[in-house]
């Protein structure tokens, strides 16, 4: 944001409603003198005054941040412009970052009960179980929405080096969880001493196969996301 830019755009848009400064600054409580900065580009109008400008001259906020008018189409992606200049790549990633670690807290809320469920396939219902799913659908729901309501979707998800990572990481746990499971682990361990090394090697080949797929798969997604973040 350009307090200049966004300060010859209030005096256009005044002039365009046919107020002189003295009218505007009336109509929103503040002087002349407080508007003629604005339009000056010496000081920007305080939070509180933004819809009450805004209204006043027929614009929206993010035009006004902008410093021009444009198409109501492009409300969305100007908005998360905006946005990405205030906040910084670095910081939109920290919130990415933040949000994948988030993701795997309520995955593991979610396979916390089958990992007590011993020898069943499926866990009892009771007071762990209870509190762990409960939890992983309330952090679910949140990530859900923290996820649609923060900016730049497209571009939050575009660090090749956070998307690889995060896929590796999530493959690596779902397996580990599932060999932690007493009913799982000891028929693979059992399953697996028994084949030849060769086979044994080709088993290992095929699981870091996978875990490759999973990171190269992250990174390609990212990398088309970055190109196109619109």
């Amino acid at each position: 944001m350009d307090m200049k830019t966004s300060g010859t755009f209030i005096a256009a848009c005044r002039r365009e409603k046919g107020l002189t400064q003295q009218q505007l600054g009336e109509m929103l409580g503040v002087t002349n003198r407080a508007v003629s900065k604005w339009e000056n580009g010496r000081s920007f109008p305080d939070v509180g005054l933004l819809e009450p400008l805004c209204d006043t001259l027929g614009i929206s906020v993010s035009e006004l941040l902008a410093g021009e008018k444009f198409p109501a189409e492009e409300y969305p992606v100007q908005t998360d412009r905006l946005l990405i200049d205030a906040l910084g790549l670095k910081r939109l990633y920290g919130i990415q970052l933040t949000l994948r670690i988030l993701t795997i807290i309520a995955v593991l809320l979610f396979y916390v009960p089958f990992l007590a469920a011993e020898d069943r396939f499926l866990p009892a219902w009771n007071a762990v179980t209870g509190i762990c799913w409960g939890s992983c659908l309330i952090l679910a729901v949140g990530l859900e929405y923290l996820d649609r309501s923060l900016p730049a979707r497209k571009l939050r998800y575009s660090n090749p080096w956070l998307e690889g990572l995060w896929a590796g990481l999530f493959f690596l746990i779902l397996m580990a969880v599932n060999l932690l499971r007493d009913n799982i682990r000891d028929n693979f361990f059992r399953f697996f001493l028994a084949f030849s090394l060769s086979e044994r090697l080709l088993v290992a080949g095929f699981f870091v196969l996978c875990l490759v797929i999973c990171i190269a798969t992250g990174v390609f997604f990212a990398r088309m996301r970055r190109e196109d973040p619109d």
